[in-house]
C-alpha cells in the first residue's frame, strides 16, 4: 500500500511553514519589517513579530545541528537564537496582557488608563525584540545560504 504524506501532525505543519517562509523571504532583505508593517494594531504588530521568531527558530534548530555548515555559523545562530528568546518570551507575555485587559475594558471591568499602560509596555517590548529578531533571521539565512 502506497504511503501518502499528509499535514497532519504539528511537526510535517510547522516544517511546511518554515520551508515556506524560508522560500519567500530568503531572496529578500533580512528584515522583518514585512510582517510588523502589515500589521494594524499593537498586537497584531508583536504578533508578527513572534511569528517570525518562532519560524526562523524552527529553521535554526536545523542549521546548528547541520555539521556542514561552519562552526561559526552555527555559533551566530545559537548565539541570536540565545539572546532573542528571553525578550520574545517578554513580548508574548505582554501581548497576552494587553489583549486580556483590551477584552477587559470592553467588558467594563478594567479601566482605559490600564490598557494605556499594558500598551505602552507592549510597545516596549516591540522596540527590544525587533533588532533580536533581525539579528536571529540574518544568522539563520547567512546559514542557510
Amino acid at each position: 500500500m502506497k504511503k501518502v504524506f499528509r499535514f497532519t501532525s504539528p511537526r510535517y505543519r510547522r516544517a511546511f511553514l518554515a520551508l515556506a517562509l524560508v522560500a519567500f523571504t530568503l531572496p529578500g532583505c533580512a528584515t522583518i519589517s514585512g510582517p510588523v508593517e502589515a500589521a494594524e494594531t499593537v498586537e497584531q504588530k508583536a504578533f508578527a513579530i513572534y511569528g517570525t521568531f518562532v519560524v526562523f527558530e524552527e529553521i535554526a534548530v536545523g542549521v546548528v545541528q547541520n555539521p556542514q555548515i561552519p562552526r561559526d555559523l552555527r555559533q551566530a545562530v545559537q548565539n541570536a537564537d540565545r539572546t532573542a528568546k528571553p525578550v520574545v518570551d517578554g513580548l508574548l507575555d505582554a501581548t497576552l496582557e494587553a489583549q486580556t485587559i483590551r477584552v477587559q475594558v470592553e467588558a467594563g471591568t478594567n479601566t482605559v488608563e490600564r490598557l494605556a499602560i499594558v500598551t505602552a509596555n507592549l510597545e516596549d517590548w516591540i522596540d527590544r525584540a525587533i533588532p533580536v529578531v533581525s539579528n536571529l533571521t540574518r544568522a539563520v539565512r547567512t546559514g542557510v545560504r
